[in-house]
């Protein structure tokens, strides 16, 4: 299995800032995130809940993250 980095930057080409990197490999998820515009909160909710569901190396991370994700956005 890829790490999160590895992942990361075959989906964007990018390397993840830290809060990213840490939102995937934690091991519960925060009930908010506070970050500025333009610092990559799409790919930090959408890439680590991909990561977290189907790449994490720990099973029961695996199982823990919810099937489904629901993404809103403003527009």
């Amino acid at each position: 299995m890829k790490d999160f980095s590895d992942f990361f930057h075959e989906a964007t080409g990018h390397q993840p800032y830290p809060y990213q990197k840490g939102l995937a490999e934690a091991s519960d998820l925060p009930k908010l995130l506070k970050i500025p515009t333009g610092a990559g909160k799409t790919e930090a909710a959408i890439l680590s809940w991909m990561y977290r569901r189907f790449q994490h190396p720990d099973q029961g991370v695996r199982e823990g993250t919810p099937r489904r994700i629901a993404f809103c956005l403003p527009m």
